[in-house]
């Protein structure tokens, strides 16, 4: 069969069929770089998502981008990534075939309302389910160098010099312990 009427008939591109018959182009060959992963690093990178899945750490986007970059630094294989981080399109055609994922937000609310129904069930066990909302307390601590490293300040271009804070503890600062009750009252501030 000519090659004009068998494309026409399986609507393959003349100049496609030409290539072929020719053998400047591979049959079966795909086009473009080969992928930077072996099929065992991808099947070992799917294990590892579904497995801190389930332990209740289901990694986001860019947690998995991430660690790919790490390990193909790591390795040292040539890719055509920026910084050899992969995008978010190479990121939904890794995910795509695999019908193990779902969508992060029901996944982590059905692990949410588990952990609730959890901690529940075990308030009931200690006969301590119903306590009053203002014995119930929350307690945070948050710090404030005194004298950051490494940021970039913007001021007048007209000025020679800017302020800054020398000392001999680069690792001053300043503490404050915040808490509140359920009963929406707060607890004055420690500051320290």
């Amino acid at each position: 069969m000519p090659l004009r009427s068998t494309s026409v008939k399986f609507e393959v591109p003349y100049s496609t069929l030409k290539y072929k018959k020719n053998g400047k182009s591979k049959v079966g060959a795909k086009s473009g770089s080969g992928t930077t992963l072996t099929t065992e690093e991808k099947d070992k990178l799917h294990e590892w998502i579904l497995t801190v899945g389930k332990d209740g750490f289901p990694p986001t986007a860019d947690h998995i981008v991430n660690s790919v970059q790490k390990m193909v630094t790591h390795l040292k294989r040539p890719n055509h990534s920026t910084n050899n981080k992969p995008g978010r399109a190479w990121l939904r055609r890794f995910l795509s075939p695999h019908s193990n994922y779902t969508k992060e937000g029901n996944r982590n609310r059905n692990w949410l309302r588990a952990w609730f129904k959890e901690v529940k069930t075990y308030l009931a066990k200690h006969n301590v389910l119903h306590i009053e909302r203002n014995c119930i307390f929350n307690c945070d601590e948050t710090a404030a160098l005194l004298n950051p490293k490494g940021q970039r300040v913007v001021v007048n271009k007209k000025k020679r010099s800017t302020h800054a804070r020398v000392g001999s503890n680069d690792k001053e600062c300043v503490k404050v312990l915040i808490a509140g009750n359920a009963a929406r009252q707060v607890v004055p501030s420690l500051v320290m």
